[in-house]
């Protein structure tokens, strides 16, 4: 005899997998695939906006370092300052 699903609660999964064995794999599937997009939607958006963070932090910080260091170099051990003046 055929289950009956109540239409006005039942999902299409639910129609589809009316007759046919739940415990085989592919009803978990599609009843899980939801969670598993969103999940991976938004780790996938957390790593590329970590990637972008890390890259502005990165450049902020070699800027910061080349306005420091400017006019001084260090060659072989010898240090020399730039008596040049800027405009």
């Amino acid at each position: 005899m055929a289950a009956t699903i109540d239409n006005s609660n039942a999902t299409l999964d639910d129609i589809i997998f009316k007759d046919k064995n739940k415990a085989y794999g592919a009803y978990l599937l599609r009843k899980s695939y939801q969670k598993v997009v969103s999940t991976s939607a938004g780790m996938g958006v957390l790593l590329f906006a970590g990637a972008l963070l890390l890259a502005v932090l990165v450049k902020a910080l070699g800027d910061s370092n080349k306005k420091k260091n400017r006019g001084n170099s260090n060659f072989n051990g010898f240090s020399y300052t730039s008596t040049r003046k800027e405009s």
